[in-house]
């Protein structure tokens, strides 16, 4: 190797150190450990400068991301809201009203936790921050697919005669029973 030409007439390490005096070992030993002292120093500086950066890149990333998923929030909801509103046709504001509000709760706890993932790094910039809208544009098509074709999907008694036929329980026999 390249360092046996150097240390020809010395056989190992030790019988190198052992051929110092005590204070050119104290030296040496002084200066190695200031060595690794400053090498620890710019491992651990250069570490929580790499997390700094990271942190401030999620945070950029976030934000250039909430701009468009913002944007985008806004049309999922129209195709959600306008559905909900042709497909309850009671003209109240309780129903639809408890239905959006729960619409953007969700919404909103998905978005948040989408957006704590990224700033952990558990996922990028675009899973995070679009997960929440990509999660309603299902409902959204789901809603507007019902309402284009005149489904019943929020009618009580549509799930009331599915859960009779599936039970074999007839209509008549519920009102003899009330009787």
């Amino acid at each position: 190797s390249i360092v046996k030409p150097a240390l020809r007439n010395i056989e190992s390490f030790d019988s190198l150190f052992a051929s110092f005096s005590i204070q050119e070992k104290q030296n040496i030993i002084r200066g190695a450990t200031n060595f690794i002292s400053m090498t620890q120093f710019l491992v651990v500086n250069t570490s929580s400068s790499l997390e700094f950066q990271t942190r401030l890149l999620r945070r950029h990333e976030i934000e250039w991301h909430r701009k468009f998923t913002l944007a985008f929030a806004c049309l999922v909801f129209l195709f959600i809201g306008a559905p909900l509103g042709a497909i309850i046709r009671k003209g109240g504001l309780g129903l639809p009203t408890v239905i959006s509000t729960l619409l953007f709760i969700l919404w909103y706890i998905i978005s948040l936790t989408g957006e704590k993932f990224v700033r952990e790094s558990v996922m990028t910039g675009f899973q995070g921050m679009w997960m929440s809208s990509f999660v309603l544009i299902i409902a959204g098509i789901f809603l507007t697919y019902q309402a284009t074709n005149d489904s019943a999907i929020l009618n009580l008694d549509t799930y009331m005669n599915w859960i009779r036929e599936k039970t074999g329980l007839k209509k008549g026999i519920l009102l003899d029973k009330k009787a």
